[in-house]
């Protein structure tokens, strides 16, 4: 892959990168994510990120990615989109941000790190777009996503855990309110301390490829969920967050789109884990994960969950009785 990369890249007009000629100094694998095998190349004293789509199921998941930096290059909060290879392999080269992703393992921050990422999802929510259409901000979208899950998981299972995940969808579908009003802005869609990197003086976004016109309290869900702020904490950036986008409702819709996000992680993670035992991914995300740790945070999600909504228990192990895991 590394080889083909280089051999395509070499043919790109090299203005666009800022050079006279294209010689790469290093051309390095990054990591593996869900859908993304990246890596970071150097012209002369310039670095880039190399975002190639493995991912066969969003096959235009690059395009998508490579238009929405284009829509947001203005706001200064992401990477400078370089280049859109819409050929297989599919891939776009991103300019590269210096800095460190927030703390992965031990969530602490300080007042000034939740004071600036307040500010930067205030800024993006402040986004009107109104050529882009309204997506999947309803609280129903989420039980339609779960019966999608509820498909493949059957398929594995052969239906023999049919009644207890409806029973479970049933009971979360029960407590979340009928009643909807929303706010509309752009949305990051993948807010978590990874997709973040802290550069010198502020804090710059990456991994946009689930950018929505949707509803900002999705992103605050995640907000919730995956950087699991203290109670200070979360004061502090809503009081930030209020300074430049008012938002009277934002947090209880917030903690509505926490259960149903937090029930879709526990469906998709179970999902993952069949799928990775049956070989079903690209290889290069085979090679750095196992089933095992996606079971495990399955049942790390649920465990979770029931800790924000009423649902009756379910042994996870036992829909992969017989698995080799």
């Amino acid at each position: 892959m590394k080889s083909q990369l280089k051999e395509i890249i070499k043919k790109i007009n090299p203005e666009l990168f800022g050079v006279k000629k294209i010689n790469f100094a290093s051309f390095k694998k990054l990591g593996v994510g869900e859908g993304n095998l990246n890596y970071v190349f150097k012209l002369g004293n310039k670095k880039f990120i190399c975002r190639v789509n493995i991912d066969k199921e969003m096959p235009n998941k690059s395009k998508d990615e490579f238009d929405n930096l284009k829509k947001i290059q203005y706001l200064g909060i992401s990477p400078k989109p370089i280049y859109l290879h819409d050929k297989n392999p599919k891939f776009i080269i991103l300019d590269f941000i210096k800095g460190h992703p927030f703390r992965m393992g031990k969530r602490t921050f300080t007042d000034s790190q939740v004071k600036n990422l307040a500010k930067v999802i205030a800024s993006l929510h402040n986004q009107k777009i109104n050529s882009m259409k309204k997506q999947e901000y309803t609280y129903s979208h989420y039980f339609e996503e779960s019966q999608e899950y509820f498909k493949q998981i059957n398929k594995y299972t052969k239906n023999k855990f049919s009644d207890i995940l409806s029973i479970l969808d049933s009971q979360i579908m029960s407590q979340i309110s009928e009643k909807e009003t929303h706010e509309f802005g752009l949305i990051h869609g993948d807010l978590c301390p990874q997709n973040l990197v802290e550069t010198d003086n502020e804090i710059k976004l990456i991994d946009w490829e689930s950018v929505k016109y949707s509803d900002p309290a999705k992103d605050i869900a995640n907000i919730l969920i995956d950087f699991e702020l203290n109670k200070q904490q979360l004061d502090l950036f809503l009081k930030q967050y209020s300074k430049l986008r008012f938002d009277e409702t934002i947090l209880i819709r917030a903690k509505t789109f926490a259960i149903l996000l937090r029930y879709i992680y526990v469906l998709w993670e179970i999902t993952r884990t069949f799928e990775i035992i049956n070989k079903e991914l690209p290889k290069e995300y085979l090679q750095k994960t196992t089933a095992k740790s996606h079971l495990n945070e399955a049942k790390k999600q649920f465990r979770k969950l029931k800790k924000i909504v009423e649902i009756s228990d379910v042994n996870i192990d036992s829909l992969f009785t017989g698995a080799k895991i």
